[in-house]
């Protein structure tokens, strides 16, 4: 099986957490799917050509719930690594809120995640609390754009940031989903 289709299936099994289908497992759509398929695409020798990916869509498709996921299958699932570190990065507060709360949430539906990852609320960080699991050690940080500068970052990242120019930087679109596996 592909490294993208293992994570679409890891995905699958997560649960949704709003609205009237809450409980229910995750329904990876195509627009996702396909956004995995590129980003996860493999060479003949094993090897990942992709180095960054970007996702850009209107309001209210699933960027952020789409970012949320993926932070779980790299601290998780299936392209888990041991002691890895996933920031998710948004232009506010606010933003950042969206996503983290997404992955508290199914993290408090679902018991089986419970048992491996222990969610922080005061400083948006999620880690795995298992060391019997490929992800041991692994934590997901949850920052905002003034955040964005901070030393001492080695991540595994995914941001939606903004598209403005602020001093030698340019930032994406806020409704841009930003990957870099």
């Amino acid at each position: 099986m592909s490294t993208a289709q293992s994570v679409i299936e890891f995905i699958a099994k997560l649960p949704i957490t709003i609205g009237a289908d809450a409980g229910k497992p995750f329904v990876v759509r195509d627009f996702q799917q396909a956004f995995i398929r590129d980003i996860y695409r493999e060479n003949e020798d094993g090897s990942r050509p992709v180095r960054t990916g970007i996702l850009s869509g209107a309001r209210k498709i699933g960027k952020s719930t789409l970012a949320s996921v993926i932070a779980l299958a790299h601290t998780i699932g299936p392209v888990a690594e041991l002691n890895g570190e996933v920031i998710l990065a948004a232009n506010t507060r606010e933003q950042a809120s969206i996503v983290f709360n997404e992955i508290a949430r199914m993290v408090r539906m679902n018991p089986y995640l419970a048992q491996l990852i222990e969610v922080v609320p005061s400083t948006k960080r999620a880690y795995v609390k298992r060391s019997d699991i490929p992800g041991a050690g692994s934590v997901i940080k949850v920052i905002s754009a003034d955040a964005q500068s901070q030393p001492n970052q080695n991540p595994r990242s995914l941001s939606k940031p903004s598209k403005t120019k602020r001093g030698n930087k340019y930032e994406h679109e806020r409704d841009t989903l930003f990957f870099r596996p």
